[in-house]
């Protein structure tokens, strides 16, 4: 049985940090577990650039004939605690039923997506969450998966796939880590804005992005904060530095049955 290499991950490389280099690869996947202390959000998973993709526009019959025989040929035990180490994740539409399902089809198209999109992904970082961030473990895996195609291939093949394409990986993370303490409990909004601005998301005037954070404030709704953020960050450039506005915030936090809307404005130094 093959076994993927495996590297513990430094604590400044949290899933915020390896998305943002990530992000910058094709099929970027964040399986992201915000809840702290719940058996079912223990893991969180990123993984990118598969080594082949399945998707299709339109119903087919049998679609996922290629998928299971993959399956049949690379299904393994998985080692460890860690429950997804590499392997095919993806989306499957509403659409995907009519593969089964004598349905009418959807009069309007609004975004254009394959019924089925599915990729294979050799290398995955994932996270296991304790009581608190500082408390997280987090591993990169690498398998050396051959694509749908390649059915059977050598362990000493897959083992020379699995070192080149993890030191690729691991080249694209390096030094970009952001100390664990630029993000830790801050107890202000002063603070909160700028542990928001650590998180060194590249942004212009008007960009919008998602982002998920977490902090222990003392704040009314409850001690462990965590926002699911839609946010608009206001900027300007003073002296040919960033110098931050404001960023505005419809919010969802996980104590918090309504969105909520925050405003941090960082006080003049």
């Amino acid at each position: 049985m093959f076994e993927p290499i495996q590297r513990e991950l430094p604590p400044g490389a949290t899933p915020e940090v390896v998305f943002s280099q990530l992000s910058k690869l094709p099929g970027c996947i964040w399986l992201d577990s915000a809840l702290r202390n719940d058996p079912r959000s223990r893991f969180s998973f990123l993984a990118a650039d598969p080594v082949d993709v399945f998707a299709i526009d339109d119903p087919i019959a049998d679609p996922l004939a290629t998928i299971e025989r993959w399956l049949d040929h690379y299904r393994e035990p998985t080692a460890g605690a860690v429950p997804f180490q590499g392997g095919v994740a993806g989306m499957l539409a509403y659409e995907f039923g009519r593969c089964f399902e004598k349905l009418p089809k959807a009069s309007h198209d609004e975004f254009g997506l394959p019924i089925c999109w599915l990729g294979l992904y050799d290398v995955v970082f994932a996270w296991e969450h304790g009581e608190s961030p500082e408390e997280d473990r987090g591993w990169v895996f690498s398998q050396g998966f051959g694509t749908f195609s390649e059915l059977s291939i050598p362990d000493s093949e897959r083992n020379r796939r699995a070192e080149i394409r993890l030191e690729s990986f691991l080249d694209r993370i390096a030094g970009q880590r952001i100390p664990t303490e630029s993000l830790a409990k801050p107890t202000s909004v002063h603070a909160m804005a700028h542990g928001l601005r650590a998180m060194q998301y590249q942004t212009r005037l008007g960009d919008r992005w998602l982002a998920t954070a977490g902090w222990t404030t003392a704040w009314p709704w409850g001690s462990a904060f965590f926002l699911a953020l839609d946010c608009r960050v206001d900027h300007r450039v003073v002296g040919g530095g960033l110098s931050l506005s404001s960023i505005t915030c419809a919010a969802r936090g996980a104590n918090t049955p309504q969105p909520i809307v925050l405003r941090f404005v960082p006080a003049q130094d």
